[in-house]
């Protein structure tokens, strides 16, 4: 009998009566496709993508999109520091003030988004 059909059996023994939380942590430290099949049968584990580069896809479209934020301000450079000025003048600043610069502010930085294909 080999290494791995032994510690198979083991794990699924130890699962039999494991919480869910538990079983889902084990499926994931195991990660081999054999294993990950029995105890998808015997515990009801979610199965574990086998390609680790679709979770890395996300986050590598993520950073894209952090890179393109400062180009998106700088074309927005204008009402940008309409909004800045606004908000350095006042003294004592509340909820409401400076609005109308902000929501102009904010309608460019969507436009501009919109047309480098970017979601902020």
């Amino acid at each position: 009998m080999s290494n791995r059909i032994k510690h198979t059996k083991f794990v699924i023994q130890r699962l039999e009566d494991a919480k869910r939380k538990r079983t889902i942590g084990l499926c994931i430290a195991i990660g081999s496709a054999i294993i990950l099949e029995t105890i998808y049968e015997w515990a009801q584990c979610p199965p574990i993508p086998k390609n680790k580069s679709l979770k890395m896809e996300a986050v590598k479209k993520a950073k894209e999109r952090f890179r393109k934020y400062p180009i998106i301000i700088a074309q927005c450079h204008e009402s940008g520091a309409k909004y800045a000025a606004c908000v350095l003048a006042k003294s004592d600043l509340q909820k409401g003030d400076c609005e109308s610069e902000f929501k102009e502010f904010k309608a460019c930085l969507m436009k501009v988004a919109a047309k480098n294909n970017t979601k902020l």
